[in-house]
């Protein structure tokens, strides 16, 4: 009997882990990345990326056109795939709760968080190719021990550095 219960607290504090997935929304007045990628977390069930931890990235992409947003989170311990949709009124963007699943084999993982480094040099900045419509990545990560996010739009319509750097990365995505 002690046994259940001592499973039953496991079972439970694992589902803490992950929160119920909520509508979320940030004014895009404010330009604040902080917020949206904090907006995107909440509709998948996740806290806002945090400042220290292992390793970890979260790619955000989203059609300008429909409101699709998808969302890829990979850690060491952890891959998840979400998907939502997003709806724009008077400034805001609200993003509806976001269904997840687990990816549990995933054979470019290694590969993927090794990019991190790569990728974190792009902190603070905003790409575009210049592409009417079409879609866009906010992508947060940590990366030795350093947080870093960008904005990059319509990656793959260009032959850039850096839309070298991230196409290279979504590659690897599951």
């Amino acid at each position: 009997m002690r046994a259940v219960q001592v499973l039953l607290i496991i079972v439970l504090t694992a589902c803490m882990a992950h929160a119920a997935p909520k509508e979320a929304s940030y004014d895009t007045d404010s330009k604040s990345r902080d917020a949206e990628l904090a907006a995107y977390s909440r509709a998948a069930g996740l806290e806002p990326l945090a400042a220290v931890g292992g390793d970890e990235f979260r790619v955000w992409g989203y059609d300008y056109m429909l409101g699709n947003l998808s969302g890829t989170i990979v850690s060491a311990e952890h891959t998840l795939r979400c998907k939502t949709k997003y709806s724009y009124s008077g400034g805001v963007i609200t993003v509806r709760p976001a269904k997840c699943r687990s990816v549990h084999v995933w054979p470019k993982k290694q590969e993927a968080l090794a990019a991190l480094a790569d990728l974190s040099k792009l902190d603070q900045t905003e790409f575009s190719c210049e592409v009417q419509d079409g879609g866009g990545f906010t992508i947060e990560g940590r990366a030795s021990g350093r947080k870093f996010s960008f904005r990059a739009g319509n990656p793959g319509f260009c032959d850039t550095e850096w839309s070298r750097v991230v196409n290279r990365a979504l590659d690897l995505l599951p």
